[in-house]
């Protein structure tokens, strides 16, 4: 099963938007690299989509390939994502 968020900050709760916007401030999702590295067994895919305003970005990464900094985005979304079929 796969677990699926579409997390629009504008409609968050102050609290929740102070939250992610802590975590997204360090991070520089539109020039961030991901490093190569197989995938291999019993590890969790993301695809994470980015929007803001006119610029977009698209990551696709591995357990084993998690950009430097983005661990504790995906950390505080996965507890906030539900389950959901594969769209």
């Amino acid at each position: 099963m796969t677990k699926f968020l579409d997390l629009d900050t504008a409609t968050l709760s102050e609290s929740d938007r102070v939250a992610v916007d802590g975590l997204l401030r360090p991070l520089d999702l539109f020039q961030i690299s991901i490093p190569s590295q197989d995938f291999g067994p019993d590890m969790f895919h993301y695809f994470l989509r980015i929007e803001d305003g006119s610029q977009k970005r698209e990551l696709s990464f591995h357990d084993g390939n998690v950009p430097d900094g983005l661990q504790p985005l995906l950390s505080y979304l996965s507890t906030h994502a539900s389950y959901a079929p594969l769209k």
